[in-house]
């Protein structure tokens, strides 16, 4: 892959995050299975003590061997099925992204099993970060939980290849930085399509099909996603009231940023302030 121009590589560094959304330990028994799903986060599990069935859309059925682990990107369709009468799955929901939105995994080729000996460290890492979600809220922990999800996102790398396409993709997202930055530093502003495109000189159709191909979504869901990751950082960080930052992250008014923000999180403003601020400060 070719090195990344030193700006992009800074500004891929700042917002490259690891979020854990759950995980756990979990017993299985008599030919238990997920079904099929295509799940919007990334899934990854070590299944240890006999033998599990995987599918995926584009591999069919494979038997994953006994300690060996799987990993299945978001948005890929794919089932587990045990093949034995008892097994334990250690396991994790997480999401890794960078420029605040965009798919991490986008850049690599990722391996669907990954062979036993690095596959007991992901069982471990897994279960630790599991240990630590179900223990009371401590600064120490989310530090503690937050490293561990960087050393699955390691190992997971480590296991992969670079995607074909990444140096045309990085190719093209730096084409793209200008407008980048100016939507991170100006989330106040929302730019218009027509504005967006005329940022980096391209029409609005040859644009659209640019940017998500880069980003993985549409332009203005980018941007959305963006201000609405800034919400959540100002309702946990500040007394400013709904409307207050409604306003400065230029929502229409508080009613559709609630509407927005609830579609996003699952919860609305409100609700998401109060039961991250009890959960931080929980005893």
């Amino acid at each position: 892959m070719p090195p990344i121009p030193p700006a992009l590589s800074a500004l891929i560094e700042k917002t490259l995050s690891f979020e854990y959304l759950e995980g756990g330990v979990t017993p299985l028994r008599n030919s238990h299975t997920t079904g099929m799903r295509v799940l919007p986060y990334a899934v990854c599990a070590q299944v240890s003590e006999g033998t599990t069935r995987l599918f995926f859309d584009e591999t069919g059925d494979f038997t994953l061997p006994t300690g060996h682990g799987f990993v299945a990107p978001e948005g890929v369709r794919h089932c587990s099925t045990l093949n034995s009468r008892t097994s334990i799955s250690r396991w994790a929901h997480f999401r890794a992204t960078l420029l605040d939105a965009v798919d991490a995994f986008l850049f690599f080729t990722m391996p669907r099993v990954i062979p036993k000996t690095a596959a007991g460290k992901l069982g471990e890492l897994c279960e630790a970060m599991a240990t630590l979600s179900a223990a009371p809220w401590e600064l120490s922990r989310i530090v503690q939980r937050k490293a561990l999800g960087f050393q699955l996102f390691t190992l997971i790398v480590e296991n992969s290849q670079p995607h074909p396409e990444a140096p045309l993709l990085l190719d093209s997202i730096h084409r793209l930085f200008p407008l980048l930055q100016r939507l991170q530093t100006e989330l106040e502003s929302p730019l218009s399509l027509g504005e967006m495109a005329r940022e980096v000189h391209l029409s609005p159709s040859r644009f659209c099909a640019l940017f998500r191909r880069c980003m993985g979504m549409p332009p203005g869901e980018y941007q959305r996603a963006l201000r609405l990751n800034a919400a959540k950082v100002l309702l946990l960080d500040s007394e400013k009231s709904i409307e207050q930052i409604a306003i400065q992250l230029g929502f229409e008014d508080p009613f559709h940023f609630s509407k927005a923000f609830k579609k996003n999180s699952g919860m609305n403003p409100r609700q998401y302030r109060a039961e991250l601020r009890q959960g931080m400060w929980r005893e």
